[in-house]
């Protein structure tokens, strides 16, 4: 069954800036980058790699990208962005949602989940306490976030898998990239199925599903 999957990550601090020199000018100036390209912190890098690889595995497959930016609100992959230097870590949880608020973030994200199957939020703590997630607009939103993050687990079609610091000792990495780190794992796994690959996945499972299992799976949270 094909799927219309959409991926949600969070802006990095860390960022790639283009210098163009002009030596008659003795100056330089930055130039705009895609949004994919202009993050180069590890969070970034593994979540955008997991999409790529997922779009070569299932191409039949609908997998949109986008990125929470405190800066700029939800930015699509192909946006073209100036730097910046802002993060939603530096503010406490009051200006941190009540600058999404001004950025119109949770309802530009409402607007996404909407036209999707289902959604995968792989984005830190302070990040989905500023959009005030869940967003609970996709028939299925799977939430890779720490124990106590979310207000509504449990309603219907919102799936917690934990990522918080027990996972990150687990898996021996930071616990800033566990999210992140666990979806290119799952994400590892069902593109080396070579019969998934094949036959893609069955009437009953779609890609997000077949997904979902794996990560739950991962943590420990598979019914």
């Amino acid at each position: 069954m094909l799927d219309s999957m959409v991926v949600i990550s969070s802006c990095t601090a860390r960022k790639r800036t283009h210098s163009t020199a002009n030596a008659s000018l003795a100056s330089s100036s930055v130039q705009p980058t895609p949004a994919k390209d202009l993050y180069t912190g590890k969070h970034h890098i593994l979540v955008m790699s997991a999409v790529n690889d997922l779009r070569l595995a299932f191409p039949d497959n609908n997998i949109r990208f986008f990125i929470i930016s405190a800066g700029h609100g939800v930015l699509s992959e192909h946006e073209a962005i100036m730097p910046y230097d802002a993060s939603f870590n530096q503010y406490n949880i009051r200006d941190a949602i009540n600058r999404a608020r001004m950025l119109k973030i949770r309802k530009k994200l409402q607007g996404i989940m909407m036209s999707a199957s289902a959604g995968f939020f792989v984005v830190g703590q302070r990040y989905l306490r500023a959009v005030e997630g869940p967003i609970g607009c996709a028939p299925l939103e799977i939430y890779l976030t720490a124990r106590g993050v979310l207000t509504a687990a449990y309603a219907p079609g919102i799936v917690w898998i934990p990522a918080g610091a027990d996972m990150a000792r687990q898996l021996r990495v930071s616990p800033r990239v566990i999210g992140a780190t666990m979806f290119r794992k799952a994400v590892d796994r069902i593109v080396k199925d070579r019969t998934l690959r094949r036959d893609g996945p069955s009437r009953e499972r779609t890609l997000s599903t077949t997904l979902m299992d794996a990560l739950q799976s991962m943590s420990g949270t598979a019914t």
